[in-house]
């Protein structure tokens, strides 16, 4: 009966090593991605995007390229092994960047989510630029520095002393259409 118990007790000791082993493993490659992630964010100069790896939380693994989304990634066999970990801000902003780490290239992409612009108004001004038009945009909200606002295609930056975006378009842009 002793000599049982200790067998049992050998057995039980050698599943669960085996049971920590084993999520060891499965999460090593999490823990693979989260440095991935942390040495890209590192390695970025833009210190208004940048957020620390702190700021943000894994979501899971991709396992379905449908939830891919826009992320530009070619396909490969990193996919079907499931070494592609999505991260997400914590907070929550006007405008987000999303991660996507790719463990067995080492890869990281980067999506930008932007969240609906409030009302806006648009105005055009002589540029000083052959070909170019200035465009010059509000928006009706307390903090319009918080977004990032673009038209047809271009980055505008917001420009505190007048309270609004500011950025040169081709001169043939249609000034009818809606700053993203």
């Amino acid at each position: 009966m002793n000599k049982k118990a200790i067998i049992i007790g050998c057995a039980a000791a050698v599943a669960i090593i085996g049971i920590l082993l084993v999520a060891g493993f499965m999460n090593s490659d999490a823990n693979q991605a989260k440095k991935i992630l942390a040495q890209y964010l590192q390695e970025q100069t833009e210190q208004d995007v940048v957020l620390g790896i702190d700021d943000y939380e894994n979501t899971g693994v991709v396992t379905d390229e449908s939830k891919l989304g826009e992320y530009k990634v070619e396909l490969s066999d990193s996919i079907k092994l499931n070494k592609l970990y999505i991260f997400l801000p914590k907070t929550e902003g006007n405008y987000q960047l999303n991660f996507l780490v790719d463990v067995a290239n080492k890869q990281v992409y980067q999506h930008e989510v932007r969240k609906p612009l409030p009302n806006s108004s648009v105005r055009f001004l002589q540029s000083l630029i052959p070909g170019t038009k200035m465009v010059f945009v509000t928006l009706e909200t307390e903090n319009p520095q918080d977004y990032k606002v673009s038209y047809s295609g271009v980055e505008l930056t917001y420009q505190a002393e007048v309270n609004g975006f500011i950025g040169e378009v081709e001169e043939n842009v249609p000034e009818d259409l809606k700053p993203e």
